[in-house]
């Protein structure tokens, strides 16, 4: 079930046919937070937590349970790690479609 969850939405989720991905996404996860998530995951490519809750501008505890459905689902998967400080600090977990 779940690669062929993953096929359809690969399959489906184009920049140019949005609405059917969309659609599909929302009646397997029911989250719309989720769909927001992933494809914006698809349309930009890894990234991480704080640069989705930025760009979405949803409360990071949202952000976060959206993350761990996706990755649930195996529609997402850690892509590395990156620095967003200059100050050093804990590195991001990059997040990525499958």
């Amino acid at each position: 079930m779940r690669d062929l969850v993953r096929e359809k939405l690969k399959s489906l989720f184009q920049p140019s046919f949005p609405s059917a991905a969309v659609y599909l996404f929302v009646e397997l996860a029911s989250s719309k937070a989720a769909v927001e998530v992933y494809y914006l995951i698809v349309r930009r490519g890894p990234l991480s937590s704080r640069e989705i809750i930025r760009e979405t501008m949803l409360p990071e505890p949202t952000i976060h349970n959206a993350l761990n459905k996706l990755d649930e689902m195996g529609l997402i998967e850690e892509r590395g790690k990156k620095q967003l400080s200059r100050r050093g600090g804990k590195k991001a977990v990059l997040w990525g479609a499958v």
